[in-house]
């Protein structure tokens, strides 16, 4: 759901995102408001739990990112408040799933880019709840500059023909909750589902065959460089073991081979 809110003569844009869940009510709450928990879908790195009046700094060690969002309600094992200048998020944790309302969004590009990843980073928390409750999440990034755009890109990330130019043997990626089996290029195999697939955007899959790890495919806003866009891969594993390094270097290959053939095709 989006809506328009005035603030002043400010027009401002509210996105809500709902996911069911497959976990008690305390290990939602837990997952929301506990840095541990927190780790798990919001955030690589978390410091502090959620109180009210207090910081919590959220970080992506490897986007060199990090925010300190600032705690203003709590209300424990129903509602969580947090605030980063205009921008507010509510979390509404309920019997068996969690409610997102994100306000004070500025564009359209930020409202739906912050849609596709409120709808990927619960569909990656409930994956977690759900197949590996109790373990903390691991974190690997691999990271393309490319001129292109959102939806141009999630061609890529979806569509038979397309991702065989880049990343499979074969194999499509279709409907949110509908089984993968992707043959990749350097000889592996994704078998599993899809946890999220966002129009236009965002795709998140199960790799069950690794573990029961997640890969999301994303576009992120390229810092300094207008005309392009980060093509992301994000493997989120819930293991002790290394990430496998025939897979990183088979992704580091395709993301390269990606942005040959985006930028021979150009922006759409």
């Amino acid at each position: 759901m989006v809506r328009r809110r005035w603030h002043g003569w400010l027009v401002t844009r509210c996105i809500t995102v709902r996911r069911s869940v497959a976990a008690t009510r305390s290990e939602l709450w837990a997952a929301c408001a506990t840095a541990r928990g927190m780790a798990g879908w919001q955030a690589d790195a978390v410091i502090g739990d959620a109180a009210a009046g207090r910081e919590v700094t959220l970080s992506w060690p490897s986007l060199n990112l990090s925010v300190d969002v600032h705690v203003v309600e709590v209300v424990s094992e129903e509602r969580l408040v947090l605030v980063l200048g205009q921008s507010r998020l509510t979390i509404l944790v309920e019997t068996g799933g969690i409610q997102l309302i994100h306000e004070g969004l500025a564009s359209e590009d930020e409202e739906q880019g912050m849609k596709s990843a409120w709808q990927g980073a619960l569909g990656v928390l409930a994956h977690g709840l759900e197949a590996h409750r109790g373990r903390p999440r691991r974190v690997r990034w691999l990271l393309q500059p490319v001129e292109t755009s959102a939806p141009f890109a999630h061609v890529y990330f979806t569509e038979p023909r397309a991702l065989a130019q880049w990343l499979t043997r074969s194999g499509g990626v279709g409907r949110e909750g509908s089984p993968v089996e992707l043959d990749l290029w350097w000889g592996a195999r994704i078998s599993g589902k899809v946890i999220a697939n966002t129009p236009d955007r965002d795709l998140v899959v199960s790799w069950s065959n690794d573990e029961d790890s997640c890969l999301a495919l994303r576009t992120l806003p390229a810092p300094g460089l207008p005309n392009r866009r980060l093509v992301a891969l994000c493997w989120s594993r819930w293991s002790e073991s290394d990430f496998p390094s025939e897979h990183v270097r088979g992704m580091e290959g395709a993301l390269e081979r990606l942005a040959r053939v985006l930028g021979r095709r150009g922006k759409a």
